[in-house]
């Protein structure tokens, strides 16, 4: 299996059980893409607490440092937040394919339609 490592960008908020739902829904239509999902707001929040300055800025730069692995960063919807712009930004000075889910989608959508 040669997928690509594609970095999940979306708001996350601890306090909302549907956040998780909704990374995991991501993180589920980017396996059947055909890339390995890279999901920090499904990983850290395990162990991190948001409310700790020093545990978020440990998340952040865990996260950040996931994103510098990545092929691709998508992002998975039109409300971005400031740590997403950070991550955008991030990956545009590495070079790193920025995108979005509906795109990857539609893409996916059109690749099928043509081979038939």
């Amino acid at each position: 299996m040669n997928r690509i490592f594609a970095y999940i960008s979306a708001p996350f908020s601890p306090e909302e059980e549907i956040t998780t739902l909704r990374m995991k829904e991501y993180c589920r239509k980017l396996y059947d893409l055909g890339y390995v999902p890279v999901c920090p707001n499904l990983i850290y929040p395990q162990f991190l607490d948001d409310r700790i300055p020093d545990e978020r800025e440990a998340r952040v730069a865990m996260a950040q440092a996931l994103l510098r692995r990545c092929r691709v960063l998508v992002l998975c919807t039109n409300d971005i937040t400031l740590e997403m712009e950070q991550e955008i930004m991030l990956s545009k000075r590495l070079g790193i394919v920025a995108t979005t889910l509906d795109g990857l989608e539609r893409l996916s959508r059109f690749g099928k339609k043509s081979k038939a």
